[in-house]
């Protein structure tokens, strides 16, 4: 039971036996293949991870034997030596870089803006 009226199913049934075989069989494969899009995003995002992994694994295994390292020490001390160096700056005066919390940073945080606004007033009205 297909759920059609008798005149639909008369039609299909006529349809049918004017087709040809391989028509026939791709009609039934077509309905094998469909799949829902949970599934099939389910499927490539498996596929883009074994690919992601491989990849990143390929690349840093290659600069590994490039580099001709043993050990994760050799690998530092190599990229070190061949990876520009970054400078630090200089701590200024009354700069902290120990926080207790985020709250204790986002305060001291808020405090130094305040200072710097009132600072760029106080140089904008001595200029006027």
């Amino acid at each position: 039971m297909t759920g059609l009226d008798p005149a639909e199913e008369a039609a299909k049934t006529d349809a049918l036996r004017k087709m040809d075989n391989a028509a026939k069989e791709k009609i039934k494969n077509a309905k094998a293949v469909h799949e829902s899009a949970a599934a099939m995003a389910a499927r490539a995002l498996g596929w883009g991870t074994v690919y992601a992994f491989a990849g990143c694994g390929l690349l840093f295994y290659s600069v590994w034997r490039f580099l001709g390292v043993n050990n994760l020490k050799e690998f530092r001390e190599k990229t070190g030596n061949f990876l520009p160096k970054i400078p630090k700056k200089a701590k200024e005066p009354g700069e902290r870089t120990e926080f207790s919390g985020i709250n204790d940073f986002l305060t001291y945080i808020i405090e130094k803006d305040k200072e710097d606004k009132l600072l760029k007033e106080k140089l904008k009205s001595s200029s006027e």
